[in-house]
């Protein structure tokens, strides 16, 4: 149906089309509602518009319903909006409010000859190949300019800039470590910006559509890496609270060097010397929070005497019986670090 359109239009007699380096208005869909009793308002978004080099020629709506071409509108300076409902149209074409595949195609004039048309789509609801789900009665689908996607609107604004108050839910839980340890006062990043507490809990706002993602941005300094967690596959509506926990299956020292920690970064231990039996304080003096940290108490053959598992940069262990060196390997998903020799000695 929409190659038709587009070929029937093309094979207007003298009509040409080329490719134009200049940037040629846009006409991109920005909100759909529906009325109960007036039926369905499209709300279009015109940008780039300079009528006078390059005028917007037409302007055609495609459903699932048929096509048609927009009776008249008005291009009132370089960046405004177009409300089209079934009135606004040569030919009555519906939009299913169960789900609908919409297309918008703009025709640009440039020296007397047509440019590239241009496209814009949504598919929601129980249509094949939706982005989207329906909108509940009284919403909208609209898309949001600053991140470019649809997401539902509690309070439709046709006619407006569409802002993101009414186009978020939330989703909070706790974010657990590759170890299944709370991951505390770390900074994180979905669509914005999040942080979780002491005990690793977490809340942050998302838009409201379909939510798939396994990995996450975490802050390190002023630079942001990814790291691998367990699938969201979550569906939000506007403030609705969705519980979900995130657990990550990487490390949360991805992209720093290796050798800056062996080499800047040492594991501080004391006293040294330290009798037997008594306890051993060591410290891990890291640029960034970390978790799942595993520590291990060998002897001077290699020979493991004692393993314990941390979730912070700091504890205590208690050393053996038997005087002899000894030393503490530390174990931080692929990082190792030893400590210096550790001189344990009877009283």
């Amino acid at each position: 149906m929409k190659k038709f359109l587009l070929v029937m239009l093309l094979s207007i007699p003298g009509l040409g089309l080329m490719a134009n380096p200049i940037a040629t208005p846009i006409v991109e869909i920005s909100e759909l509602l529906f009325h109960p009793t007036t039926g369905w308002q499209l709300e279009l978004e015109y940008l780039y518009a300079e009528q006078e080099l390059y005028p917007i020629d037409s302007i055609w709506i495609c459903s699932s319903s048929g096509q048609s071409k927009i009776m008249h509108f008005d291009i009132i300076g370089e960046q405004g909006f177009l409300l089209i409902s079934a009135e606004s149209l040569f030919e009555n074409i519906s939009i299913l409010p169960d789900g609908d595949s919409i297309t918008v195609v703009s025709f640009i004039r440039y020296e007397g000859k047509w440019t590239e048309p241009y496209w814009s789509m949504l598919v929601f609801g129980n249509y094949q190949n939706a982005i989207i789900s329906k909108p509940k009665d009284g919403h909208s689908i609209a898309r949001n300019l600053n991140y470019y996607q649809f997401s539902k609107d509690k309070s439709p604004t046709p006619g407006s800039v569409n802002d993101s108050s009414g186009m978020c839910g939330t989703l909070h839980g706790v974010v657990f470590d590759n170890q299944n340890q709370p991951v505390s006062e770390r900074d994180f990043h979905f669509i914005y910006d999040f942080a979780t507490d002491q005990d690793g809990n977490y809340s942050t706002r998302l838009f409201s559509n379909n939510f798939s993602q396994n990995y996450i941005q975490y802050k390190v300094d002023a630079s942001y890496f990814s790291a691998e967690m367990t699938m969201i596959d979550a569906m939000l509506e506007p403030d609705t609270v969705i519980n979900f926990n995130i657990n990550l299956t990487d490390s949360l020292l991805a992209g720093l060097d290796e050798q800056k920690y062996v080499q800047q970064f040492p594991v501080k231990i004391y006293p040294n010397p330290i009798n037997c039996s008594a306890i051993l304080k060591f410290e891990i003096d890291l640029p960034v929070k970390t978790s799942g940290i595993r520590v291990t108490l060998v002897n001077a053959e290699g020979k493991i005497i004692e393993t314990m598992k941390l979730s912070e940069t700091s504890g205590e262990m208690k050393m053996p019986a038997a005087a002899g060196w000894y030393a503490l390997n530390i174990l931080m998903d692929n990082i190792l670090l030893s400590s210096n020799p550790i001189i344990v000695r009877n009283d």
